[in-house]
């Protein structure tokens, strides 16, 4: 009987270190038949691995080094899926922030999986929290956020439709009313932001018109009658604070606005007694992607507000039936000054343009 004895943590650790110091496992692009070999990605969401880790990752590598043998280039990958609720959870849990816990968790799981002895090719890691890799999981969910979920049939609903076009709009409601039934509450929420004057073309004239005051008349001359029927209805119409003020950059922009609370008004005076609620959603600069590369301009001076604010607002004033819904506080300041006094806030509003042009 042989009285060598192995020396397992000695062994181990030296033959490790070499596996990671020369990249052993790592995989080349040459001529030898292709083999991929995918664990499931854990979640680094607790303070290490547990024993069911390696129960199939120790599987996987047997498979891996066997290939390897047979002559195969075996891409056998690993990475950290800290995308959703359990490291989110996990960080709750322990009272820091998340990228605290999950940059911690991972060189934790690392360390342990190298000690495990599995031939992971390293240079492939992909760890969900990179910003390189989670604007793609931000991308994912805007795309969803953008759809629209039916319970009834348990699938998501895209549809798209040109508002300005009273044909395709007049499509889209008779579509709708034929899957879901008829339409209780119609937000017009559709806008573009094109800076120009009165020497803009006419082409630009009439897509701003088209697009922030006509989709709203085509909207109501479809749904109004239906509504009146029923004896209930709503509308939220977004213009903007460019409506109530003003948009120094943009003529196109501010005067249609203008327009889109002039129509939201009438169809309230008119309607509002017979049951058809209408408010109009009036805020200053809202982080969206309308936005982008304007955070400096002057509708942004009273700080940007998140898509999620703005929501919350809407659904009070529908709750409470308030017409005029101004999440930026500041606006309703702005616009009674407006209205006492019509020459000074003209007079500011010169100054306000000299100085953001000088």
């Amino acid at each position: 009987m042989s009285s060598i004895k192995y020396n397992f943590l000695e062994t181990e650790k030296k033959w490790q270190k070499y596996w990671l110091d020369n990249k052993t496992f790592k995989s080349e692009i040459n001529n030898k038949p292709k083999y991929y070999v995918m664990d499931m990605f854990p979640y680094p969401s607790g303070s290490g691995l547990h024993v069911g880790h390696p129960l199939g990752y120790i599987a996987s590598d047997i498979i891996s080094r066997y290939k390897r043998l047979e002559g195969y280039n075996v891409l056998h990958p690993m990475g950290f899926d800290s995308f959703g609720l359990p490291a989110e959870q996990y960080a709750i849990k322990t009272g820091q922030h998340p990228k605290i816990t999950t940059d911690k968790n991972i060189i934790r799981f690392k360390d342990q999986l190298n000690k495990l002895g599995l031939s992971y090719d390293w240079d492939r890691e992909i760890k969900t929290s990179d910003s390189e890799y989670y604007k793609w999981t931000q991308w994912m969910f805007i795309k969803m956020f953008n759809s629209w979920y039916d319970f009834k049939k348990d699938k998501v609903i895209n549809k798209q439709c040109n508002v300005s076009n009273q044909t395709d709009l007049n499509n889209l409601i008779n579509e709708v009313n034929q899957e879901f039934g008829l339409i209780d509450i119609f937000c017009s929420n559709a806008g573009i932001l094109s800076l120009g004057s009165e020497q803009s073309s006419n082409e630009d004239w009439d897509k701003n018109w088209n697009l922030h005051v006509m989709s709203h008349v085509f909207a109501s001359k479809k749904l109004i009658p239906d509504m009146l029927k029923r004896g209930s209805g709503y509308f939220v119409n977004t213009a903007s604070a460019a409506g109530l003020l003003s948009h120094i950059d943009s003529a196109t922009y501010s005067t249609t606005k203008h327009a889109a609370i002039g129509f939201a008004e009438w169809l309230a005076i008119t309607y509002g007694k017979e049951g058809i609620g209408v408010s109009i959603l009036c805020p200053q600069a809202v982080k969206t992607a309308m936005i982008k590369g304007r955070e400096n301009e002057v509708s942004a001076l009273d700080g940007m507000m998140k898509p999620e604010t703005v929501a919350i607002e809407v659904v009070k004033a529908i709750k409470n039936d308030i017409f005029l819904i101004s999440p930026h506080s500041e606006v309703v300041g702005y616009f009674q000054n407006k209205a006492n006094n019509y020459a000074r806030w003209i007079g500011g509003m010169q100054k306000l343009r000299s100085r953001l042009k000088s």
